[in-house]
């Protein structure tokens, strides 16, 4: 905003709105799609190694809370020893995928500062400002 003109201030902060909710939407969806895909790669490898139903499979790689809920029935069906693997299994999967998530987003933070600060300007150029000529000629004919 420090490089824009008093006269731009307006649709500057309009732009910076819609980038930033932009910015936040994309990001989500990119950390999440990213982060979904490594949480499901790492369990389905971890979980081959157990006793689990093909339905009960699928279930724990769509979604976190239901593999909590896969291990705590192979916990009560098989025996608690699997069903503490099966958890931890599925605690290393999730921070598998938090921890892709994390540098991905770490990683485009730096990019995202790197192009800032080579091509926005930090102030508007001096012959831009309001106050360098009169928008009206104020003086009696």
């Amino acid at each position: 905003m420090g490089s824009l003109s008093p006269e731009k201030a307006g649709v500057g902060s309009a732009v910076n709105d819609t980038t930033r909710e932009l910015g936040g939407t994309l990001g989500v969806a990119l950390v999440g799609s990213l982060f979904a895909s490594a949480y499901s790669n790492r369990l389905d490898s971890a979980l081959s190694a157990y006793p689990v139903p093909a339905a009960a499979k699928a279930a724990a790689l769509d979604s976190v809370g239901a593999a909590v809920e896969v291990a705590r029935q192979a916990g009560e069906q098989v025996g608690p020893q699997t069903g503490q693997a099966v958890k931890a299994a599925i605690d290393s999967a999730f921070m598998s995928g938090f921890h892709a998530g994390s540098w991905f987003a770490a990683g485009l933070v730096l990019v995202g500062a790197v192009v800032a600060a080579r091509f926005l300007p930090d102030r508007a150029p001096a012959s831009s400002s309001a106050t360098d000529e009169p928008v009206f000629d104020l003086t009696p004919a």
